[in-house]
């Protein structure tokens, strides 16, 4: 009996505290300040991509690091990083988005320690995939290009087959430099023979000056456009708008917001296209998926074909040249062009209509030739 009475009392037990982990921190470091369009639409896609596979805002951090204005170098860098590191100490930060090249130089160098042992970076506009880590290096899923170099170019010939002058408008940098010999290189595969004429170094007003009187049969290239020779600092898509007022021949561009800006066109980056892809994939890493092959292309986000039809217009180009699926700015609205299957749905019901009506006739006439019979 004293048996089964110990065994009904209640037996203590330890109090069951399983310590739930935190969610993981999503941390996307940007090269650039807040504001520009590039990185704008990047994050804004990234995010808009990870809230629908139910990752918290509370759990989104944005660091615009602003590396081109402020490039200070290593102690600067250093500084940065220790101030991250104390930022971000209490965080299980389980996914890295690394925004262009100089962000993801930071998170190899400097910002190295911000990165748990392992953990994969996904990178989008670099040009250097192959880094100089500090310590063990990191797996990197680069989901785009910077440029297509040979895409726009190819749009741009088919559609001004006359032009014999490539004016690269570029500014000052070590990614700009690089950008006469990729020209030269995409003509000779295209057995093109351009003259390129490098705008570099000039300073920002004598290269509009230069772009507003240029020969016939010229055709103008931007690209990035962050400082000119004198080392002032500008906003690319601000000069694309510029340039597009003031140039007296076509400009191709590389940014969907730099034919948003008025330049005709080019096989251009969409960055919120590239920030969905970004987002999809890290939250699949955050559910415990493996990191993609890097040699499968399907996550990579292909260039976009876009032009201004108005500016089509304004330089004779023929828009049927251009692939299927080119996006086009300023087209005007047409019956067909806006409500097409309504057209066909109507289309078709009117041929209906229009057969039975027939029938109906053709019905009636043989009735009345009956009646006549029999009378």
């Amino acid at each position: 009996m004293a048996c089964l009475l110990v065994g009904l009392l209640p037996v203590p037990t330890r109090a069951a505290t399983v310590a739930t982990q935190p969610p993981a921190a999503v941390l996307i470091v940007a090269s650039s300040q807040h504001g520009l369009p590039v990185p704008e639409g990047m994050i804004g896609g990234a995010v808009e991509a990870l809230k629908s596979h139910g990752v918290s805002p509370g759990n989104i951090y944005v660091e615009h690091l602003d590396l081109r204005r402020f490039d200070n170098g290593e102690t600067a860098a250093s500084a940065l990083a220790t101030l991250l590191r104390q930022k971000y100490a209490n965080k299980r930060i389980g996914l890295v988005l690394a925004q262009e090249q100089p962000a993801l130089d930071f998170l190899a160098q400097a910002g190295y320690d911000l990165l748990p042992p392992g953990l994969p970076v996904v990178a989008t506009f670099v040009t250097t995939p192959a880094l100089n880590w500090r310590g063990i290096p990191h797996p990197i899923l680069n989901i785009s290009n910077r440029y297509d170099v040979a895409g726009t170019l190819r749009h741009g010939l088919r559609l001004f087959p006359r032009a014999r002058r490539l004016v690269l408008v570029a500014g000052v940098g070590s990614i700009q430099a690089t950008l006469p010999a990729q020209l030269s290189q995409v003509l000779i595969k295209q057995q093109r023979n351009l003259d390129i004429e490098d705008t570099s170094n000039l300073p920002y007003e004598a290269m509009l000056a230069r772009i507003s009187s240029l020969p016939p049969d010229s055709l103008i290239f931007l690209a990035d456009y962050f400082q000119d020779s004198t080392g002032r600092p500008f906003v690319p898509a601000a000069v694309a708008a510029e340039i597009a007022k003031r140039a007296n021949a076509p400009t191709l561009g590389l940014y969907d917001s730099h034919i948003q800006a008025g330049l005709t066109g080019g096989s251009v980056v969409v960055p919120a296209e590239v920030g969905r892809r970004a987002g999809h994939i890290g939250a699949q890493l955050l559910n415990g998926q493996p990191l993609p092959d890097e040699t499968d292309v399907s996550h990579n986000v292909p260039p976009q074909a876009m032009f201004d039809w108005m500016q089509l217009e304004r330089w004779g180009a023929d828009p049927g040249k251009l692939p299927a699926g080119t996006v086009f700015l300023n087209r005007p609205r047409t019956l067909w062009g806006d409500y097409r299957p309504f057209v066909i749905a109507s289309a078709a019901t009117i041929l209906l209509l229009s057969a039975l009506l027939v029938a109906l006739v053709y019905q009636n006439r043989r009735r009345k030739q009956a009646e006549l019979a029999l009378r």
